[in-house]
C-alpha cells in the first residue's frame, strides 16, 4: 500500500491539545510530519525533545488513500483523495473532516495545488 509523509508546522497547543503548556509554550511553532500508512490510517506526528510523538490519528479513510496534498500557503488544510470519487477536505492540525467535494465521475488518483501570488 501507499505511504506518504508531508512535513508540516503547527502551534504546540494544536498538536498536542491535550496537554497543558504556558501560552509561549502552546504559541510556539513545532515541526510535525503527517504520514498515510500502509493500513490507511493517517498519523500526526509532533518533535518533541524525545522524539517523534503520535499526536493524533484518523482510522477510516473510506478506501485506500491514493493521494494527499496540503492546500493554502498557511497549510491549515489536508485534500485527501481515496479510492472514490470524492476528495476529503481535513484540517491539519485535529484531522476532522471540514468539506467533502463530490461530483467527480470516476476514482480521484492524484492531487495537485497551486499557491499564487
Amino acid at each position: 500500500g501507499l505511504v506518504q509523509m508531508l512535513p508540516l508546522s503547527l502551534p504546540r497547543s494544536q498538536a498536542m491539545p491535550d496537554k497543558d503548556y504556558s501560552e509561549s509554550e502552546g504559541d510556539a511553532m513545532i515541526g510535525c510530519l503527517l504520514c498515510v500508512t500502509s493500513d490507511q490510517r493517517l498519523q500526526l506526528y509532533s518533535a518533541e525533545e524525545d522524539g517523534l510523538v503520535m499526536a493524533r490519528h484518523l482510522v477510516g479513510s473510506n478506501g485506500e488513500v491514493t493521494d494527499l496534498c496540503f492546500l493554502g500557503e498557511s497549510q491549515d488544510k489536508v485534500a485527501l483523495a481515496t479510492a472514490s470519487e470524492n476528495i476529503r477536505i481535513l484540517d491539519s492540525s485535529t484531522l476532522q473532516c471540514h468539506r467533502t467535494c463530490t461530483g467527480h465521475s470516476d476514482v480521484v488518483l492524484a492531487l495537485c495545488t497551486l499557491i499564487m501570488d
